[in-house]
């Protein structure tokens, strides 16, 4: 039973409203503390808040706990992450994006498909943000290899067509090196963005076609696409490439 479900009780019951608001109160008091001993990467801090929960019996209430896993991936304590995971009542939706981000970060994928598979065993569907930590994880080392896995998943998950994750997939693909996979997805999205332009006219000079990039920048001016500061350093990145800048 989640706290939440305890307060509703106090409120339905009749005669205890107090009760429920001073418990709602303690509630709301540690989730900010703690989001806020995460902003500042400070643990210790963070424990001594989580301590004081546990004494009051919220720490496995999911919006404390949540606050909870936030600080600790935010550290870098997978461990003491996965810990407050695990004793969670009610394992939610953001719980389990918060530990699968907390994994990918880490560069652990495999904890972080062995979350993704447990979440179909409990009836929750997963999100387009799951798939977003893992290709971003992925691209932060150019493990191609893992980025294909994943891509995989998302063919069975139904999630390609996801404009924001076919940003992800092609930025993942660019970061690799992997030009054909990255065209492939560029090419068959519908309504490519600005983000999507971008990550491919970055990728070509990097990976020695400034030419290509150039043509790709003359086709999204005429696609009518509107045009930002990062795009036009990305055109002028292509450009010292072939030696169309003079110092």
């Amino acid at each position: 039973m989640s706290w939440t479900a305890i307060i509703t009780g106090y409120v339905q019951s009749g005669g205890i409203d107090k009760e429920a608001i001073e418990l709602c109160c303690r509630m709301i008091e540690y989730q900010p503390s703690l989001k806020a001993c995460r902003n500042l990467s400070n643990c210790k801090v963070g424990e001594q808040v989580y301590n004081h929960a546990i004494k009051l019996g919220l720490a496995s209430d999911s919006c404390v706990g949540n606050s909870l896993i936030n600080m600790y991936a935010q550290c870098g304590s997978i461990e003491y992450a996965r810990k407050a995971f695990e004793i969670l009542f009610e394992k939610k939706l953001v719980s389990y994006n918060t530990i699968v981000d907390c994994y990918a970060k880490n560069l652990d994928s495999d904890k972080a498909f062995e979350l993704i598979n447990q979440i179909g065993d409990t009836g929750i569907v997963v999100d387009a943000f799951i798939f977003a930590s893992l290709l971003s994880g992925a691209a932060s080392v150019g493990a191609v290899g893992k980025g294909e896995e994943i891509h995989g998943r998302l063919l069975k998950s139904g999630f390609e067509s996801n404009k924001y994750i076919s940003d992800d997939l092609i930025s993942m693909y660019s970061r690799c090196g992997n030009i054909e996979a990255a065209l492939k997805v560029f090419s068959e999205m519908e309504g490519q963005n600005v983000i999507s332009w971008i990550s491919m006219i970055t990728m070509f000079p990097k990976q020695g076609f400034a030419e290509r990039a150039l043509e790709l920048f003359s086709q999204m001016l005429k696609a009518g696409i509107k045009l930002n500061e990062f795009t036009y350093i990305a055109a002028l990145s292509a450009c010292s490439h072939v030696g169309l800048i003079s110092g």
